[in-house]
């Protein structure tokens, strides 16, 4: 018995820490202590689906509570649809279409509209273009968007 709980534990433990490095090499580098995730989207149907599901996953892991809000910039593929799919299984997330017309200025603007409404740091990922880039912050400075 003693030695079936200490094999289950080895185990346990082995599984945790090759999960953990598996995340190391293929996660985002997104900040541990962001709450928030605000993503700009665009065509980015392969990759906006396993981006909130391991945002939320990570987070529900670590026991916080998050938040997610997507802004599409004029998609042509299944990203809406993804993202008003997605929304049913995660109410804390909120899709925006309504960007299709703004200027790179404009966006600038409304993501930092949407940065600042929130009490907690928020991580933004720009997922219009295929070398996705990453930055994490606690406001953004209008002469940065990704």
């Amino acid at each position: 018995m003693e030695q079936g709980l200490f094999w289950g534990i080895v185990v346990f433990a082995a599984l945790r820490l090759t999960a953990l490095f598996i995340a190391r090499i293929f996660c985002y580098p997104i900040r541990p202590d962001a709450a928030r995730l605000v993503m700009v989207t665009e065509n980015s149907q392969g990759s906006v689906e396993w981006v909130i599901r391991s945002f939320f996953f990570w987070k529900f892991l670590s026991g916080q509570p998050c938040q997610v809000t997507c802004l599409d910039t004029g998609s042509f593929d299944d990203t809406c649809r993804i993202l008003f799919r997605l929304q049913k299984s995660y109410p804390a997330l909120t899709a925006c279409d309504d960007c299709r017309n703004l200027s790179e200025d404009e966006l600038r603007e409304k993501i930092d509209r949407v940065v600042q409404n929130g009490n907690s740091s928020a991580a933004v990922i720009d997922l219009r273009h295929h070398t996705w880039s990453v930055a994490a912050m606690n406001h953004i400075r209008k002469s940065t968007l990704l």
